[in-house]
């Protein structure tokens, strides 16, 4: 039996999110204040009105998450596990790296099935 273990990831994933905030206008010809809700508040000229209208417009800003490919690594085993006569060595194993237990003679084959997944593995 020959241990391999697999490499988990980590990485961060930049993400575009709305930002949706109250926004207070207060219009001076009617004397109210009106409440928005989005991103900024922007005005455009209606030429039906003839005057400057208040319309609200998306704001995007970046979010980072952290995601790692542990579950990729795990769906990987479960597909392959009876095809390579596998395990999973839950001792070895850690939170950077997923070890698990092949056969000598297959150990080429998982090998190459990892690179063709592009797991990487020590």
């Amino acid at each position: 039996m020959k241990t391999i273990y697999l490499e988990i990831e980590k990485s961060s994933v930049r993400k575009l999110s709305n930002q949706n905030r109250d926004i207070f206008w207060f219009d001076r010809e009617s004397k109210k204040l009106v409440k928005f809700n989005g991103g900024c508040l922007n005005f455009e000229y209606s030429i039906k009105e003839k005057k400057l209208m208040p319309v609200v417009s998306e704001l995007k800003s970046p979010k980072y998450e952290k995601h790692n490919n542990k579950e990729s690594i795990l769906k990987w085993i479960k597909l392959n596990e009876n095809l390579f006569n596998m395990n999973i060595n839950a001792e070895e194993s850690s939170n950077s790296f997923i070890a698990i237990d092949v056969l000598d003679s297959e150990e080429k084959l998982v090998k190459d099935s990892l690179d063709n997944s592009k797991i990487r593995y020590l």
